[in-house]
């Protein structure tokens, strides 16, 4: 039974090679994804490298950049805010868990709250334009972490008041 679905099943390669240019086709898209692919992991390992120079200046192990959930419990301990800021950025892996699935199409928006609002106190705690930053930290993280770790004018400042909700007061 399972060979004749095999057979009945079109060969994808003998299509694209019956089109006109069909190989020249399969070929670019190839090139397309590889170069996509190469892109996408350069961008990843400068975010690493900016975010491991930005944990070194805050007085955190370097290498808590390469791990990551130790990574981004890191970066809300050092933006100062509550704890469970990072339930908000591990959101997906925090559904998947508990099997609320009916909420996961949420968890991606949700995420970039919990980053905004980290990069926000982060920016504060950097003496930098808190709004600009944390849009720039949050949306292109691989041109503002490697400014904030390799600048130096921006130096961290621990003790700067900043809201354990980001960009939300603290009710007193």
């Amino acid at each position: 039974m399972r060979e004749n679905i095999l057979r009945e099943l079109p060969d994808i390669k003998g299509i694209i090679s019956d089109l006109p240019f069909g190989e020249v086709i399969l070929g670019f898209v190839l090139w397309f994804v590889v170069t996509i692919l190469f892109i996408v992991i350069v961008l990843g390992i400068i975010t690493i490298i900016g975010k491991a120079k930005v944990l070194q200046k805050a007085g955190k192990p370097w290498w808590g950049a390469i791990i990551p959930f130790y990574s981004s419990w890191l970066l809300v301990e050092i933006s100062g805010l509550k704890w469970w800021f990072w339930l908000f950025i591990c959101g997906d892996l925090v559904l998947s868990i508990t099997g609320a699935y009916y909420f996961i199409q949420f968890t991606g928006l949700l995420s970039l709250f919990g980053w905004f609002c980290c990069n926000y106190n982060l920016a504060r705690k950097f003496k930098l334009n808190a709004v600009g930053y944390a849009f720039g930290l949050t949306l292109l993280p691989f041109i503002f972490y490697p400014v904030l770790g390799f600048g130096v004018m921006p130096k961290y400042e621990a003790k700067t008041k900043v809201s354990p909700y980001g960009p939300f007061p603290e009710n007193n």
